[in-house]
């Protein structure tokens, strides 16, 4: 099925060929390592021939299996579908609460289906459904395939961000407080051992990356001050000062030049609203 949608992108000649060649006659198998009795042993399982999908642990493996579910999008085009790799969203808007159960369950059964016919297996202990709302509401929406109910989830991660289901982003806002907070008491056993150049090397590898992700969606959210707050908390204890002194001293101004242009990005996206 593979070799059939890479011709039908323009795939053709010695590239098709070498594809065949390829994911034609192969097999894997999987090697586990149990213990026994204080005994390390490595174990490999009978090799079993590959006749559809994607070979797991390849080079091409993620670029085939993208290809491979490329059009997924043709059956959802109507619940505009978001993809990245094999995870997929998709949208079902409705005027009434009625209009949107069967508009969501539509969708999931769709991709069910999609799934079946390409060999695939849709994970339904990890479908979730989210029900976004502008204001409370007397009842929720209730979605099944098959037999089996799918769960509704008050928030949900998606590409790194928690989006909760009134769109306020303090799910994500408190996620990044406690990945500041462990950052925090890393930095304040590494102080002394280490020097500040290094310290500002795992400042911007952990510290600056986690703020900076997605600042424009979780930004303006009403409990993102404490994670500037932790922020200002995590430069004076690499700069070894007390709460009340200030961190933007000359020898701070490396760290504190990219701790004010993120507060200025939270500031002017406030501002535009």
């Amino acid at each position: 099925m593979i070799l059939t949608k890479l011709f039908n992108i323009g795939v053709r000649g010695i590239a098709l060929e070498l594809f065949r060649s390829y994911l034609s006659d192969r097999s894997q198998r999987v090697r586990f390592t149990y213990n026994s009795n204080g005994a390390i042993l490595n174990v490999l399982s009978e090799p079993i021939t590959i006749s559809k999908g994607v070979p797991q642990g390849s080079i091409l493996g993620p670029l085939l299996f993208v290809l491979y579910v490329n059009n997924l999008k043709e059956s959802l085009n109507k619940y505009s579908p978001c993809q990245f790799a094999d995870d997929t969203s998709c949208i079902a808007i409705g005027k009434d609460l009625h209009t949107t159960s069967a508009e969501a369950s539509d969708a999931i059964s769709k991709m069910y289906k999609y799934c079946e016919a390409q060999f695939l297996e849709l994970n339904m202990n990890k479908t979730l459904v989210v029900q976004y709302r502008n204001g409370p509401m007397s009842s929720s929406i209730y979605i099944k395939l098959g037999t089996k109910s799918v769960p509704l989830a008050d928030e949900v991660k998606f590409l790194g961000l928690y989006i909760d289901k009134a769109l306020k982003f303090n799910a994500h806002s408190n996620y990044v407080c406690r990945k500041l907070a462990k950052y925090s008491y890393i930095i304040r056993n590494l102080r002394t051992s280490v020097s500040i150049d290094t310290l500002k090397m795992f400042y911007f590898a952990y510290v600056h990356s986690t703020l900076s992700y997605g600042l424009i969606f979780w930004g303006s959210s009403t409990s993102s001050k404490e994670a500037f707050v932790l922020q200002k908390r995590i430069i004076r204890c690499m700069l070894f000062k007390k709460p009340h002194e200030s961190y933007c001293a000359p020898q701070s101004a490396v760290i504190s030049t990219a701790t004010n242009s993120k507060q200025q990005s939270v500031h002017s996206f406030s501002d535009t609203r």
